[in-house]
């Protein structure tokens, strides 16, 4: 019968294939034949992860750089085995495999809850490193997100999509494990709550992300005043369809943002905003600023003031029709672009007539990653031009 369903149990793996399975992850190969003195620690190690895949893969690659058996000795003999009667459902081996990471994977691995399935090019990949990084950093902010993100990957904390190859997903029990270990600097709001559930920890939140609601009303995001120390508020959604509108309360941009003036990720993408709110210009520490898929006409005079933006993303911006004349701190734009040696996301140029725009402009952004859309190369007229942007 069409509407009838069938269940099939899961079983977990025997001791041989669980050891096998261990085998290739911890050591490359399908057994422990050639490594006689690590068999005895992994048989245990094995036993303890009670046959469960996902536990053997992750402590696995978690043992796959430590070839001495002390380090093999004091994994089988740690501590959190023991915490498997804690109340919660959290695998003690994920939680070996995050405390074998090093410090940087730690704190992306925390900024991930509830990030169940993400594309490799998507910019809230590279908004993690944005959140933590400094000045010095900056040069190389992208491809520092882009090797954490492989390095999380690599150790199946990220694991690729079934249906798009493009595409990673987080497993249910990884998530369970971010979002423990996120404590009070991360945060990640539900559909159906409010901010005012954190009160008591507010004043330490440094990362605050929330799932896409039609209607973002001030009153779920109001308590976020006392988050002095914010610095990323990021929306996040596994699929927005063009047809949906989505709407944020102009009182979170005029009285809430003025607030959180350590911002450094803020991202509108998405929103029925028609106005760059004043605010924006206050926020002097932003590194990264969203408008994507926004019904924004125009930036305002006070953009200039970000002299510390690295990436804004106005792509999908149907009605944006002009940009500021002059940005004192940033340059002019576009004409100016050419100042902003620092840029590292920009993903699209036109090249105007011999007052705008010349293509000659980029050569100076050597820090340039993705992908970069140039349109009007039909108005390159001088071949001298055209060899100064050192496209190659």
């Amino acid at each position: 019968m069409r509407d009838s369903v069938q269940t099939y149990p899961l079983e977990v793996l025997s001791h041989v294939e669980a050891l096998s399975l261990f085998a290739q992850h911890a050591l490359g190969k399908q057994n422990f034949d050639s490594h006689p003195t690590l068999k005895l620690y992994g048989e245990g190690i094995v036993k303890k992860c009670g046959g469960l895949t996902l536990a053997l893969v992750t402590l696995g690659r978690a043992l796959r750089t430590k070839s001495i058996h002390e380090e093999w000795v004091e994994l089988l003999n740690n501590e959190i085995w023991n915490l498997s009667n804690d109340g919660s459902n959290i695998l003690p081996a994920l939680r070996l495999s995050y405390y074998d990471f090093p410090p940087h994977l730690k704190q992306m691995f925390a900024y991930s809850p509830r990030i169940t399935c993400l594309a490799r090019t998507n910019s809230s990949c590279f908004g993690w490193q944005k959140a933590f990084c400094t000045s010095q950093m900056s040069n190389t902010m992208e491809s520092l997100g882009s090797k954490y993100f492989e390095e999380l990957v690599s150790r199946s904390f990220f694991q690729h999509s079934t249906t798009n190859k493009s595409h990673y997903r987080m497993h249910d029990l990884i998530n369970d494990l971010a979002t423990s270990v996120a404590g009070e600097y991360f945060f990640m709001l539900g559909e159906k709550i409010d901010v005012s559930c954190r009160y008591n920890t507010l004043e330490k939140l440094c990362h605050f992300s929330y799932i896409f609601q039609q209607y973002g009303v001030y009153s779920k995001f109001k308590a976020l005043h006392l988050a002095r120390r914010l610095r990323t508020f990021l929306p996040m959604s596994l699929r927005i369809d063009r047809w949906q509108s989505f709407y944020l309360s102009s009182k979170v941009l005029t009285e809430l943002f003025p607030q959180l003036q350590f911002l450094r990720v803020l991202s509108l993408a998405n929103y029925g905003i028609r106005v760059v709110p004043h605010s924006i210009g206050s926020l002097k520490h932003l590194r990264y600023l969203n408008f994507s898929n926004t019904d924004i006409t125009f930036l305002l005079e006070q953009v200039s003031n970000l002299y510390n933006l690295q990436s804004l993303m106005l792509s999908g911006c149907q009605r944006l029709s002009s940009l500021p004349d002059s940005l004192v701190n940033m340059k002019e734009l576009p004409r100016g672009i050419a100042g902003l040696t620092g840029l590292q996301t920009l993903s699209k140029v036109i090249v105007r007539d011999a007052n705008g725009f010349k293509i000659s402009h980029l050569k100076d952004l050597h820090h340039l990653q993705g992908r970069l859309t140039i349109e009007g190369l039909h108005k390159v007229t001088n071949s001298i031009d055209a060899k100064e942007a050192k496209l190659d």
